[in-house]
C-alpha cells in the first residue's frame, strides 16, 4: 500500500466516525434521545419505587443519566458507576447537575477480568442496570456477576434492555433486513452489539446464583403501526429483569 492509499483510507474512516459522532452524540443526539426514551425513564422509575419504596434505600444507577435525576427526586442515596463522565460524550449523558454524586469510574467489559473489579466496600439496596446490557461486547454474565458483588443480602439488581423478539424485529427480519444496528466506528459512544430474549435473561440470573423475581417484557416506546399487537408479551418492545441477591 502505498503512502497516499494510505492517507486516502485513513480519511474515508475519519469521515465515518466523523458521521457517526455528529449522529450519536451532542446536543442534538440528546435532545432525541430523551424524547425517544422519556417513557422509559418514567415507567422505570415507577418498578424501581414498587420494589424498593423507601427512600433511605441505597441505589446505584449504572451510567449517568437523566434517569439518575429521578432516582435522586426519590431517593436520598443515589451512587452512579460507569466511563469517566469527562471521556464519556456520548449524547444520552448528563455530567453537570451530578457531580456532586459519588461514581465510581469502571468500564463494565473489563469484568471479564477479576483483578479489574473496583475495590468498593459499600453494597447497594438496589442497582439499576437499564438499557446498557445490550452495548456490552463482552459476555454480560461478567458484568452480571460483578454487579452481585454489590448488592446487600436480598439487594436487587433491576435490569431493562431492548426485546430481540420484538415484533418490529420480526417483520423487519421478514422483509430481509436485518433489525439490529451495525458495530459502530466510534468506540466511546457504542450502539447495541447483542440484544437478549426473556428466556436468555432468566438463565442468565439462575445460571449466576440469582433468584430471577421477575423477566417479562414491557412496552416503553410509542408504536403508530403496531401498537395493536403489542399487547402480546413475547411482541413487547423491551424486557425487564429483577434479579435477587441470596
Amino acid at each position: 500500500m502505498t503512502s497516499s492509499q494510505d492517507k486516502q483510507i485513513r480519511s474515508i474512516i475519519e469521515s465515518i466516525i466523523t458521521q457517526e459522532i455528529k449522529f450519536t452524540c451532542g446536543l442534538i443526539a440528546e435532545k432525541e434521545y430523551l424524547k425517544q426514551h422519556g417513557n422509559r425513564f418514567k415507567s422505570t422509575f415507577k418498578v424501581c419505587k414498587q420494589i424498593l419504596p423507601d427512600s433511605k434505600s441505597s441505589v446505584l444507577d449504572i451510567g449517568r443519566s437523566p434517569f439518575t435525576e429521578l432516582l435522586l427526586s426519590h431517593y436520598t442515596n443515589v451512587s452512579t458507576l460507569g466511563f469517566d463522565p469527562k471521556l464519556d460524550d456520548g449524547g444520552h449523558r448528563e455530567e453537570n447537575t451530578l457531580n456532586t454524586q459519588l461514581h465510581i469510574i469502571f468500564n463494565l467489559d473489563n469484568s471479564k477480568d477479576f483483578e479489574k473489579w473496583p475495590k468498593y466496600n459499600e453494597q447497594f439496596d438496589l442497582i439499576t442496570f437499564c438499557e446498557t446490557i445490550e452495548h456490552l461486547h463482552s459476555a454480560p454474565e461478567y458484568t452480571v456477576a460483578f454487579l452481585s458483588t454489590l448488592l446487600k443480602p436480598n439487594g436487587k439488581l433491576l435490569i431493562t434492555t431492548p426485546n430481540a423478539a420484538t415484533l418490529k424485529n420480526r417483520i423487519t427480519l421478514l422483509f430481509g433486513k436485518n433489525p439490529f444496528e451495525k458495530i459502530r466506528l466510534y468506540d466511546k459512544n457504542p450502539g447495541h452489539f447483542r440484544e437478549y430474549t426473556v428466556s436468555e435473561m432468566t438463565a442468565m440470573g439462575r445460571d449466576l446464583g440469582l433468584r430471577v423475581e421477575r423477566c417479562t417484557t414491557i412496552n416503553f416506546y410509542k408504536s403508530r403501526f403496531l401498537a395493536v399487537f403489542k399487547f402480546v408479551p413475547s411482541f413487547k418492545d423491551s424486557i425487564v429483569a429483577i434479579y435477587r441477591q441470596n
